[in-house]
């Protein structure tokens, strides 16, 4: 069994500026930072919101709004991911409406795909900010 090196050579790194995929990260980093910064407004404004109202009739209506937010911005991103690297990750998925309102809140409640798009939604804010810094220290220190 031979093990092939991971490690780059000098003719990756001579030819990386010459590869689309380079410039589709690229695209990537300065994409993420407005998103990041969007991302960060909604959620911030949507659960300070929802947890805001809770002790109202409107709380859970807000907590389900919130969470059917989740599940479409995060689905519209993993899209937009996947379009920008050219990667095949599933996208979030709204529940079932065939089996009732009912069901479908509780399944909206308990969806695996609705919590983690918004636990998404955070890593994309934090990414984003991480990639704003990143690429202002980077665009610095060249220039300087």
């Amino acid at each position: 069994m031979t093990a092939q090196s991971s490690r780059p050579t000098l003719g990756t790194a001579l030819g990386s500026p010459f590869e689309t995929q380079t410039y589709r990260n690229l695209a990537y980093l300065l994409v993420a930072i407005p998103l990041g910064l969007a991302y960060f407004v909604v959620l911030t404004a949507t659960v300070s919101l929802t947890l805001g109202m809770s002790v109202t009739l409107a709380g859970p209506i807000l907590a389900l709004l919130t969470l059917l937010l989740f599940v479409a911005v995060a689905s519209l991103d993993v899209r937009l991911t996947n379009a920008l690297l050219g990667t095949d990750v599933p996208h979030p998925r709204f529940p079932e409406r065939e089996d009732g309102a009912l069901d479908t809140v509780v399944a909206l409640v308990t969806s695996r795909d609705a919590w983690l798009g918004g636990l998404h939604l955070v890593w994309r804010s934090v990414f984003g900010f991480v990639a704003l810094l990143l690429l202002t220290v980077g665009l610095s220190v060249s220039a300087s």
